[in-house]
């Protein structure tokens, strides 16, 4: 028998009104045709709000306006302190254009349930449940295999627990609360870029499994891989100092010299593409980092430029019922 399953879901927003996010259109009817044997709950955070008022919702949502751009991590750990209070099992990290098929939500949490029943191995502890993410053109870009410092992508429909080191996509993974809990939440150090990299591996250094649900594949739009001009300056230089380290934090001497050796052919290869400029500049920023300064100073130097962006930071909650509270984010 399936055990109750509640789930604390977490939408993240970004200069998209709810109304208009693809993600929350489709989820509406897939949460309306849940059974009894599921509680969902779904936290909206409007990172870079229109001014406009939030439309019309139903009870099982909330509505956080963040003051200014705070990223992912401060929002997954508001929903994460959501689920220990209302006792959800299971959060789900959403993102606002990924294009749910009609069955994955129902999939996403019997999936949970039967795993919580009758886990795959004695012993193992799933500490996730994660779709394929495929692109337009059915490419899978996430979850991947990591072996000897190079990424190999799982094969499409892959179904069952993954390799040692899986490193799939925030969109769409559905993570243990206690697991999360275990790992102290998110880390903000990684508030946009990397942080579905630093979480997971966090949950399998920590013996956690990850489960690939590749029967569940869901269509992801990645902006590196198939729009690479809507690429913001500021987004770019986080991405790239956030890559680097998570090499320096959690991976081995080899695959920190591989991912320096592959900055420079990178760097080349955007000359060659005609990307933007500052792809170059900061990409050849952070290789002349990693060549001039130890592991240690370039990791002091980055936590450094990251906490300056820890400030306390106020939210406006708006509730089913309309009125506005204010709430100090995590």
């Amino acid at each position: 028998m399936i055990p109750r399953i509640a789930v604390q879901a977490v939408l993240v927003l970004y200069h998209c009104g709810l109304a208009e996010s693809q993600t929350w259109q489709l989820l509406q009817a897939q949460v309306a045709a849940l059974g009894p044997d599921f509680a969902f709950r779904l936290l909206v955070c409007d990172n870079a709000p229109s001014g406009e008022h939030a439309p019309p919702f139903p009870e099982w949502v909330e509505y956080v306006v963040a003051e200014e751009n705070r990223g992912l991590a401060w929002a997954y750990n508001l929903g994460l302190a959501r689920a220990v209070a209302t006792g959800a099992g299971w959060l789900l990290t959403l993102d606002q254009d990924t294009s749910l098929p009609a069955d994955f939500l129902a999939g996403m949490l019997a999936l949970a349930g039967r795993l919580d029943a009758d886990p795959p191995s004695p012993g193992k502890r799933i500490g996730a449940v994660v779709p394929q993410l495929v692109g337009a053109q059915g490419l899978v870009y996430s979850p991947v295999e990591v072996r000897r410092g190079t990424e190999r992508m799982l094969p499409r429909g892959y179904v069952g627990l993954g390799p040692r080191d899986t490193r799939p996509y925030n969109s769409g993974a559905m993570l243990r609360v206690t697991a999360m809990m275990e790992c102290e939440g998110y880390d903000t150090r990684f508030w946009l870029d990397y942080l579905d990299h630093a979480t997971f591996h966090r949950l399998t250094e920590r013996g956690y499994g990850i489960w690939v649900a590749g029967d569940l594949p869901v269509e992801h739009h990645l902006s590196l891989e198939e729009a690479r001009a809507e690429i913001g300056e500021r987004h770019f230089e986080n991405f790239v100092k956030a890559e680097s380290a998570f090499r320096d934090l959690h991976c081995s001497a080899c695959e920190g010299m591989l991912f320096t050796l592959r900055l420079f052919l990178r760097s080349l290869n955007q000359r060659r593409r005609g990307d933007p400029d500052y792809f170059v500049r900061y990409t050849r920023a952070i290789l002349n980092r990693r060549i001039s300064m130890s592991k240690a100073q370039r990791l002091e130097r980055w936590e450094q430029e990251m906490s300056m962006m820890q400030r306390p930071m106020q939210a406006r909650v708006v509730p089913s019922g309309g009125k506005l509270t204010e709430e100090q984010a995590p």
